[in-house]
């Protein structure tokens, strides 16, 4: 082993500390709106429709701005990048706080989407180049939990700590905002580019080998794309609107209702980090399925009117669904013809894909609320999405790059 083999190994533990606080922070303000949308609501006069709209609008954007802006993570060293991002999607949520009507919280909510990608798709380049083997795994699973528990942490103390002491969803905001940028401006001044990093991957076979109709023509990256909009159509649809539904089916109170949203969250911490480091590779083709009828299972039970079966359920289907993405991010990386050097590329062409089932998950929701007055077409909805997608999830094709850097 070389110096600077011992010198990274030293080091990529810190990188990976600092890219999970990243993460976690951008998680906390994508779980910035969800448990303030009731005092959001009566003071712009924003019907539940407008809000679903709200609510996935920057996902929305980021189905445009993922794919550019992963092909961008792989031509330039993520240290400024993900900083720069950072700064700008703490500055957005600020924004947020400073909307007067609809139409102003709707244009600062997409301004998201112009930043946030950009940690998204720079978390797993990241990983992927400090870290191989099982190692890479585990360190998967642990940087995919940083935005889990970012939206737990916001969720829980969104209207139990904060909205009591400032007394205003604005100064809520305000907070989150704050503490995005904190965590750029920390991530910036200690964190460090590997060493492995290629220089080189700029050059013109590169920019062909990420195209577009060169990631389509891979199996797995077909299935990876069907199997991301159905992952953050429940994620995200569930993040939103998760409280209103407690509210609603357990006959909680707005604040219960946010914490034990956040609590429901922490199960797929949990279960992003457990998870992944178990899927090793000859495997992940069995769990996936399995993890799609857990997670449909616990969406059906959310529909159940009772104290406690809703509460149980969202727990489930946090830590059934969390696990989907790292998964689904390592099958990438380990997938013949992509490896770390494409990796920002593929996985922005994947999130692009979920964040059709982003927007369309809050939005679809608010819309069945409104119409049916009631949520629950809405998740035996997507409930039945989970089941359709298990046979494609067996058909994943697993191989392993055992030098993912020279890809």
């Amino acid at each position: 082993m070389t110096a600077q083999d011992k010198n990274i190994d030293r080091r990529r533990w810190l990188i990976l500390f600092l890219v999970w606080i990243l993460y976690a922070s951008l998680g906390m303000g994508f779980a910035s709106l969800g448990p303030l949308v009731q005092p959001i609501q009566n003071e712009l006069d924003i019907s539940y429709g407008k809000m679903g709209l709200v609510l996935g609008f920057w996902q929305l954007v980021t189905i445009f701005t993922f794919y550019p802006l992963g092909k961008l993570v792989d031509r330039f060293p993520p240290r400024i990048l993900l900083s720069v991002a950072a700064i700008a999607a703490g500055a957005s949520i600020v924004l947020r706080g400073l909307a007067v009507d609809f139409t102003s919280l709707l244009i600062t909510v997409g301004l998201f989407g112009l930043a946030g990608p950009i940690i998204s798709v720079g978390a797993p380049k990241v990983t992927a180049n400090w870290f191989i083997g099982r190692e890479l795994n585990f360190a998967t699973g642990v940087y995919c939990s940083g935005p889990t528990a970012g939206v737990m942490i916001g969720m829980a103390l969104s209207t139990t700590v904060f909205l009591p002491i400032v007394d205003s969803w604005r100064g809520v905001l305000f907070i989150y905002g704050g503490v995005i940028m904190l965590a750029g401006i920390i991530w910036y001044l200690l964190a460090r580019d590997s060493p492995k990093q290629s220089t080189k991957s700029n050059l013109p076979n590169d920019i062909k080998s990420s195209s577009l109709a060169y990631l389509l023509k891979i199996r797995n990256v077909r299935i990876v794309l069907a199997l991301s909009i159905a992952a953050f159509l429940v994620m995200h649809g569930l993040v939103n609107w998760a409280p209103t539904i407690l509210q609603r089916h357990a006959a909680m109170s707005l604040a219960n209702a946010g914490f034990w949203s956040g609590m429901g969250v922490g199960a797929g911490v949990i279960g992003s980090i457990i998870v992944p480091a178990l899927a090793a590779v000859g495997i992940r083709r069995i769990i996936m399925p399995f993890i799609l009828i857990l997670t449909s299972v616990g969406l059906f039970g959310l529909s159940i009117v009772n104290n406690n079966i809703p509460v149980l359920s969202l727990i489930l289907v946090n830590f059934a669904s969390a696990p989907i993405w790292p998964i689904l991010t390592l099958i990438l990386i380990e997938t013949k013809g992509i490896g770390p050097r494409r990796i920002g590329a593929a996985v922005g062409l994947a999130f692009a894909f979920a964040e059709i089932g982003g927007f369309i998950g809050p939005l679809l929701l608010g819309i069945v609320q409104e119409v049916f007055g009631s949520i629950v077409p809405g998740l035996i909805g997507l409930s039945v999405v989970l089941l359709l997608l298990v046979f494609p999830a067996t058909l994943i094709k697993e191989s392993k790059i055992n030098k993912p850097q020279n890809i």
